[in-house]
């Protein structure tokens, strides 16, 4: 059973769940209740991306890569499906979101230009989670400039997650340059 602080306040008592202010229930405190646990301390770090004003089918795909969901090859063997493991926009290595957002060759070129255009290199090979949560600590004297700057990453791995879905099912071999 989970122990709680209890905070004391003056006033009338009122009735609240759990650790909730607005004395609402929520599904997700629920279930981490029942499930024994409590909220991920990771979970404040990410909010910030939720808060980019972007396409919010970018912010959704940062979101899902950072929570290691998204549906490579990887994911789906782990799930029960069948299918080839290799990368499909460089052809080696095993395809997992760390190999297309950093290891493949196609990525690397992007990144190349990524720092050459904001003289930004901040990425982690090793991680992009890591990458991720750095993107935004270079600051730059122009707005438009540091707005850009925030915005390139997630609109870098997106078009890196189409280009591999266009070569997979649109056999579209020509979208590897077009990245």
């Amino acid at each position: 059973m989970e122990t709680r602080k209890i905070a004391v306040k003056e006033g009338p008592d009122i009735i609240r769940w759990g650790k909730c202010i607005k004395r609402m229930f929520t599904i997700l405190e629920g279930y981490h209740i029942k499930a024994g646990r409590t909220r991920n301390p990771d979970i404040k770090k990410w909010d910030r991306i939720w808060q980019l004003k972007t396409w919010p089918k970018v912010v959704l795909f940062t979101w899902i890569l950072l929570h290691r969901r998204a549906l490579t090859w990887d994911q789906l063997r782990r799930k029960g499906t069948h299918g080839p493991s290799c990368c499909a926009l460089c052809q080696n290595g095993e395809e997992t979101m760390e190999h297309i957002a950093n290891s493949c060759s196609v990525s690397n070129n992007l990144w190349k230009n990524h720092h050459q255009l904001f003289d930004i290199n901040n990425r982690n090979t090793g991680s992009i989670r890591t990458t991720i949560e750095k993107w935004s600590s270079k600051s730059y004297c122009n707005t438009i400039l540091n707005r850009a700057s925030n915005l390139s990453i997630g609109f870098l791995l997106w078009n890196l997650w189409k280009a591999r879905n266009r070569v997979i099912f649109k056999e579209d071999e020509k979208a590897k340059e077009e990245i």
